[in-house]
């Protein structure tokens, strides 16, 4: 566990100014601890009971986190598009997965990918359904 805590550290201290990096951070801790908590379940090492109270407590953390990383992303995505609207295909390029995913969700209601039609590989962009917000 010390390794962990020693990358975590090094990690929440290198995060190039992003102030949500130590919660990115602490949702990739928690999930390695789940793991390691379920194996310790499995090998006995300790009760369903006990398994259940730490899992709960750890899911509970995760899903705090992964909420404020979300709103968030959602919040720097609506604030981009409003400064620079034009700039939007640069913003998207420039942009993580993330934060790709905010812009998704702000500019829109609905995305579906319709069943494909003919038996060829590749993307095929007239199956994309986009419902755009007004």
């Amino acid at each position: 566990m010390q390794a962990v805590a020693g990358n975590l550290i090094e990690r929440i201290t290198d995060f190039d100014g992003d102030p949500y990096a130590p919660t990115a951070e602490s949702v990739r801790v928690d999930e390695i601890q789940l793991a390691g908590l379920g194996r310790d379940y499995d090998d006995g090492l300790i009760s369903r009971s006990e398994w259940q109270h730490r899992r709960y407590r750890i899911t509970q953390r995760v899903k705090t986190d992964r909420g404020t990383l979300a709103a968030a992303a959602d919040s720097a995505a609506r604030t981009a598009l409003a400064r620079a609207p034009k700039r939007f295909p640069a913003t998207w390029k420039a942009a993580t997965l993330r934060e790709k995913r905010a812009l998704l969700r702000t500019l829109t209601t609905e995305i579906r990918i319709a069943p494909s039609t003919r038996n060829r590989q590749g993307f095929d962009e007239q199956r994309v359904q986009i419902t755009w917000r007004a």
